[in-house]
């Protein structure tokens, strides 16, 4: 899928039948939402600052060490002249979740998941995964599957797809995790996994609404070339198989790739993308672009691979699943690398680069705006972001200063630390 030399967009405005007035509606209460937040804010720490002062100086004058305070990002709400600070949104105790974020998924506003696997060779490690039933305001923690237990691949699957890991849900109860090729279900909200056997190698996952697709390696074995995707609903008992034989052209699954959207699955291979809503048939898609999200319902974005930086690519937008493609807007003024990419599915775009910067494009303003980076000199590096609804979202991090997840409630204008770590 990732390609050189993709075509040169210049920024367009959606055509006048697709309608972005909802999306700009949202965006603007967030906005308002935002300001007042400043206001109140500016004025809290101005009470702490003079409350501090007169204990600084009660306690003996300011000899000692001054508290370092976080300035809060200036200029319009819309378009920060700085990204905001990492600060704390919440005393309560964090539950842990090992070496950071892996892999988000929310089925509504309040009920999500978030898995960290181990991503090198541990053959009797058990993932981590925490839940949440209040929007992310508390997490706790999941009996993960019995992976150490379990008869998983070899090294060979571990070195390909220990990394590849995957927590969906189609329901608060109904769920999947995905890793080292092995795939495990649960009915009970995470209480108790069992594997789920599709006859060989599950390379990734992936889920829209109350559907979910996998896409098998049906050798069997490793390396193969020879692939299946599956599809389940929340009407079916077991698992259907695509009468269709895919290929990744390379004899490994590092050249294919499944993602779905507004209940459409779209599956890639060197060369070719299709997309189906059940297990087939498949429909041809253009491949100069990859579908990264939905705009805004039945608007699909795409990523058009065009050079080394992100500020070599550039998106377009598609209003038949793909068929044709539209230019949008370039990316932005990064020389970071192409990183995770995600929409809030309500006419804003966000874009991580080189894994320490957080970009952020919508419908109204139509310009990229850093709104987060990484601690400078650390090895931090930002990876997944996720949206739950239209102003809710959570980004992991994790390096040299600690494990983090960051979230925004103001459709990613602002971004605190939660109490996950």
């Amino acid at each position: 899928m990732m390609q050189s030399g993709g075509p040169s967009l210049v920024e367009e405005r959606p055509s006048g039948s697709t309608s972005v007035e909802p999306a700009q509606a949202l965006i603007e209460e967030a906005r308002r939402r935002h300001r007042r937040r400043r206001i109140w804010t500016a004025i809290v720490m101005a009470v702490l600052l003079v409350v501090g002062l007169l204990l600084t100086w009660l306690a003996g004058g300011f000899g000692g060490n001054a508290a370092r305070s976080l300035r809060s990002p200036s200029g319009n709400a819309g378009a920060p002249s700085a990204p905001p600070p990492n600060v704390s949104a919440s005393a309560g105790t964090p539950v842990a979740i090992g070496k950071g974020p892996t892999d988000i998924n929310f089925v509504d506003a309040n009920h999500g998941w978030i898995a960290t696997g181990c991503i090198g060779y541990c053959y009797e490690s058990n993932p981590h995964i925490v839940r949440t039933v209040d929007g992310g305001r508390t997490w706790s923690n999941v009996s993960p599957p019995n992976m150490a237990a379990a008869l998983v691949p070899g090294a060979a699957v571990w070195f390909q797809y220990g990394g590849v890991v995957k927590v969906r849900f189609t329901s608060a109860t109904r769920g999947w995790y995905l890793q080292a090729g092995e795939l495990w279900s649960t009915n009970d909200g995470g209480k108790r996994w069992s594997q789920a056997h599709l006859g060989g190698v599950v390379t990734t996952l992936a889920s829209s609404g109350n559907r979910v697709w996998a896409l098998v390696d049906s050798c069997g074995g490793f390396p193969c070339a020879s692939f299946h995707l599956f599809y389940r609903s929340a009407f079916d008992t077991t698992w259907r198989r695509s009468a269709q034989t895919l290929s990744s052209g390379s004899g490994q699954g590092s050249g294919s790739r499944l993602d779905a959207f507004d209940h459409t699955a779209y599956i890639a291979t060197p060369g070719h993308t299709y997309s189906t809503t059940t297990a087939g048939p498949f429909r041809g898609v253009e491949s100069s672009c990859n579908p990264v999200g939905s705009l805004t319902p039945g608007v699909l974005v795409g990523l058009c691979f065009g050079g080394d930086t992100a500020a070599d690519n550039r998106f377009a937008i598609s209003t038949d699943d793909g068929q044709r493609w539209r230019p949008l807007v370039a990316g932005p003024p990064s020389a970071g690398w192409s990183g995770a990419i995600r929409t809030n599915g309500h006419g804003v775009l966000f874009y991580i680069t080189g894994g320490s910067q957080l970009w952020r494009w919508d419908t109204t303003n139509r310009t990229w705006a850093e709104v987060l980076h990484t601690t400078p000199g650390s090895t931090d590096d930002m990876y997944p972001i996720y949206f739950a609804d239209a102003v809710t979202g959570f980004v992991g991090e994790d390096g040299s200063t600690g494990v983090h997840l960051l979230e925004t409630h103001d459709a990613g204008l602002t971004w605190t630390q939660g109490k996950v770590q």
